[in-house]
């Protein structure tokens, strides 16, 4: 295809500590055109909590659905999942991110891992 996106990481974790509102780790995107050049929008899809956000990590508090590239180029994305709500249940689920160009889209597939931490004596 036109472009191609892989990540460094096949799963995420996220740990809720307290009922505290969680943010996962960060995995980091390749994307790589091969005979592309122009915008390339990036999305997720899947049933897990909380918001995934692109983001350059450069300045990784602001989060991005696109991204230039130039034929042959490669950028590098983080990708994370914020703000997990504090009540959600320990599980695991699955993330689809997708780069989009003009007429060719790649994908790839990460895990997102939920555990909970909470205090012994709270759960007697």
């Amino acid at each position: 295809g036109a472009i191609s996106i892989s990540s460094d990481k096949i799963s995420l974790l996220a740990t809720i500590v307290e009922g505290l509102s969680a943010n996962s780790d960060k995995a980091t995107l390749t994307i790589t055109s091969n005979d592309y050049s122009g915008n390339v929008s990036l999305s997720s899809s899947g049933g897990c909590p909380g918001s995934a956000t692109f983001s350059v990590s450069s300045v990784s508090s602001v989060s991005i659905d696109s991204v230039l590239i130039d034929r042959g180029e490669s950028k590098y994305i983080d990708f994370r999942v914020k703000n997990i709500p504090g009540n959600t249940s320990a599980q695991q689920c699955a993330i689809t991110v997708t780069a989009s160009a003009a007429s060719d889209g790649s994908s790839s597939s990460i895990t997102l891992k939920i555990e909970t931490i909470t205090s012994g004596w709270e759960e007697f």
